[in-house]
C-alpha cells in the first residue's frame, strides 16, 4: 500500500527502522551472561570428541531462569523463557 502510495504522490517516505528497535537483553542487564554462565558451569560438559571448545549442558532456559529466581532476582529484572536459550 505504502509503494502505491508513493507511486501517485511522487514522494518517497522514508522509514527509520534502526531508530525502533528494543534494547538488547545484554545492555539492559550486563551482569547478565556472567550470572547465567556461573549456574550452568557446573553442569557442563565438554563436547565428546574434544574437536571444539565448546561445552554443552542439559539445563533448559526454564530451568536456569528458576535458579536466578532463586538467587533473589525478580521476577521483573529477568528476561523470559524465550529471551534465554539466545546467550
Amino acid at each position: 500500500m505504502l509503494g502505491l502510495n508513493e507511486f501517485q504522490s511522487g514522494i518517497v517516505c522514508v522509514n527509520d527502522l534502526s531508530s525502533r528497535h528494543k534494547p538488547k537483553t545484554e545492555n539492559k542487564t550486563p551482569a547478565l551472561l556472567a550470572d547465567i554462565e556461573a549456574i550452568t558451569k557446573p553442569q557442563s560438559q565438554a563436547e565428546p570428541r574434544l574437536r571444539t571448545t565448546l561445552h554443552y549442558t542439559n539445563m533448559t532456559a526454564k530451568s536456569v531462569r528458576h535458579a536466578r529466581l532463586t538467587k533473589g532476582c525478580t521476577e521483573e529484572s529477568l528476561p523470559t523463557v524465550r529471551t534465554l536459550p539466545t546467550f
